[in-house]
């Protein structure tokens, strides 16, 4: 199984994390200097995928989801289908959520995971929390 190493490029930052839990609450990205997300903002987070030995791992023919759901009834909050690079041999992705996707007005919390099909393999390769502020500016 890869190491998952990504870099996130969230509003001009970047920052690296491994495969495993990585929770986007307001707490924990303050904790790392990153700002908390918000209800209706527009969202770029780039990753790469690499194995072990710091290499690119090929996604050809993969499809990579990004899906954030309510933690106390399991409804979808967003599912966002991941762009894969020009050239999938980098293993680079993107996951764009949109303003209109999580609009709110009011805060949001839940939980997300991005999932990796590779052929008919399915595996998470990161989860936790998330959490919305509040949209005080529609």
């Amino acid at each position: 199984m890869p190491t998952l190493i990504d870099t996130i490029e969230l509003l001009g930052a970047s920052f690296v994390i491994t495969q495993g839990r990585y929770d986007l609450t307001a707490d924990s990205l303050r904790t790392r200097g990153e700002r908390p997300l918000h209800c209706g903002d527009d969202y770029v987070f780039s990753f790469t995928l690499l194995d072990e030995d710091d290499d690119p791992v090929s996604l050809t023919g993969d499809t990579l989801t990004f899906t954030a759901k309510y933690a106390v009834n399991g409804s979808t909050i967003v599912t966002v289908v991941a762009v894969l690079d020009a050239d999938p041999t980098t293993g680079k992705f993107t996951v764009t959520i949109a303003d209109t996707a999580v609009a709110g007005p009011e805060r949001i919390v839940g939980i997300y995971d991005i999932q990796r099909l590779h052929g008919t393999e399915k595996s998470t390769l990161i989860y936790g929390d998330i959490e919305f502020l509040p949209n005080v500016t529609a």
